[in-house]
């Protein structure tokens, strides 16, 4: 059996009808690419990984204002691709994103090792590897995008792009984890840790450009290392984008001797403190900066209401230091989540939120950008406040599942309210009185009208905290302070 990156088409592209291309023909048509079309976002986004690791490798210590002018990747690309040609081979003698069996059974345990006969332990099925199903044996998944009898199918093409991104996505779900002479604890995928933002330019050149990192420091990808000194420094944090864009979480070996791929996996710990130019920032008390996650909770919470925090991931760095105007500009917030059980955390939801606008806004009107993002995620707030109140105050008991519920309900409210702002900018009040208009009507909607004589008699009652009547006169006053604090921005 034959198959190479390089030569042979895999990558899933769109121009004028969606068809599937080799790394040399992505490379030399990616101006001419509008996006990546996978077998899901969060599949293109590690495939987006991987090509940036390509780039950054090319092109290491250049600007991104240079490469843009470029217009197009040329030959350099064309030049490293053939260079490195064995290592993007499926069944070479370094396979790509696997290992020989020899090297399998140099890490995995002895109960793991690949046997000649009897059966196979540590095997990871095709249903587990496709995450559009993510399935184990054990655990059916009960809306699969599969027929039961299909859901080990898969083509190579396919292979590819899962096994690029299982690498990204792994759970751990897996019995077997390397011997490395400590204790290993089995790491999840890296994209897993983070809440990932980039974005999106006309074509998938500008989207590389877009992203691209400038660096100095040499790049090294996985496929350019000796595999047993990757391994003994896997747990040092990568100094260089092009091996954080391709960190292997398994060890992967794949038997093609039946009819249908085998695969084995055994687990590799994870570096720590890594610092990854894609992933959004939480601050510990001390003011320390670390990666965020999200989980099923945060469903419904939105980067819309957080630009001060996107505008600063570096690639905002970049797109400040280029020319990139009068051109369709995306901010996208893409991501698996996990179910929240530490023993699987398999991917069971996804975020994909695009915030597509005329690139002029960010250079002429960043200020109102963030204030449209400020003003909202403030009203939010209030409003989540407001419902507690009332609650806390109700006759009935305060419930939890109805004041996130709801509060979810008015975020995806809001979340419209800013999305098409920023396709169709107008001025701060009119912005400013589309806000206040939902947060007023919702307030009368659903607390106002939902008050009864029970609620009434109960707020007679001395002590009470905040009576509802009360809170709706508190509410009222803070949303027109926040909108008068943010529509005078210019």
């Amino acid at each position: 059996m034959e198959f190479n990156l390089v030569t042979d088409n895999w990558i899933r592209v769109y121009s004028n009808g969606t068809k599937e291309v080799s790394l040399s023909e992505f490379f030399k048509h990616a101006h001419e690419y509008e996006v990546l079309v996978g077998d899901s976002r969060q599949q293109d986004l590690s495939t987006l990984r991987f090509l940036l690791a390509i780039v950054q490798r090319v092109y290491a210590g250049e600007s991104a204002k240079d490469l843009l002018k470029l217009g197009k990747f040329d030959d350099r690309v064309q030049d490293y691709l053939n260079n490195y040609k064995n290592s993007f081979d499926m069944f070479g003698e370094t396979p790509f994103y696997q290992v020989t069996e020899a090297t399998y059974n140099k890490y995995a345990d002895d109960r793991f090792k690949i046997k000649k006969e009897g059966k196979q332990t540590g095997t990871v099925d095709i249903k587990q590897l496709n995450r559009n199903v993510s399935e184990s044996n054990n655990s059916p998944a009960l809306f699969s995008s599969a027929t039961e009898t299909h859901k080990n199918d898969i083509t190579m093409p396919e292979l590819v792009r899962w096994l690029i991104a299982y690498q990204n996505f792994t759970a751990v779900t897996d019995k077997s984890k390397a011997v490395l002479g400590y204790p290993v604890k089995v790491s999840t995928g890296w994209l897993y840790k983070i809440d990932p933002v980039y974005l999106s330019g006309s074509n998938l050149f500008e989207t590389l450009i877009l992203n691209f990192t400038e660096e100095s420091t040499p790049q090294k990808p996985t496929w350019e290392w000796n595999i047993n000194d990757y391994v003994a420094q896997i747990d040092k944090a990568p100094d260089n984008v092009s091996q954080l864009y391709t960190l292997l979480s398994r060890l992967i070996y794949i038997d093609w001797s039946n009819d249908k791929p085998m695969i084995l996996a055994t687990g590799l710990p994870m570096p720590e403190n890594i610092s990854d130019p894609m992933a959004m920032q939480n601050k510990d008390k001390k003011g320390n900066a670390y990666p965020r996650t999200r989980n099923l909770n945060q469903l419904h919470d939105y980067v819309a209401f957080e630009l001060d925090k996107v505008f600063e991931l570096p690639i905002f760095n970049t797109l400040k230091n280029i020319d990139y105007k009068e051109r369709i500009i995306s901010i996208i917030n893409n991501n698996y989540i996990n179910n929240g059980n530490a023993p699987s955390q398999l991917p069971v939801a996804s975020i994909f939120e695009e915030l597509k606008f005329n690139s002029n806004l960010f250079y002429e009107r960043r200020n109102e950008m963030l204030a449209v993002s400020a003003m909202t995620s403030a009203v939010i707030n209030t409003y989540r406040t407001l419902l507690y109140n009332a609650q806390k105050t109700s006759y009935h008991s305060l419930n939890k599942k109805k004041l996130d519920r709801m509060s979810d309900e008015f975020k995806d409210k809001a979340f419209e309210i800013v999305d098409n702002w920023l396709w169709n900018p107008t001025n701060m009040y009119r912005f400013a009185d589309e806000i206040e208009l939902l947060a007023l009507n919702e307030m009368s909607d659903e607390v106002e009208e939902k008050i009864t004589s029970d609620d009434l008699k109960h707020m007679e009652i001395e002590d009470e905290p905040m009576p509802i009547l009360k809170a709706t006169e508190v509410y009222g006053y803070t949303i027109r302070k926040i909108i008068n604090q943010y529509k005078d921005v210019k």
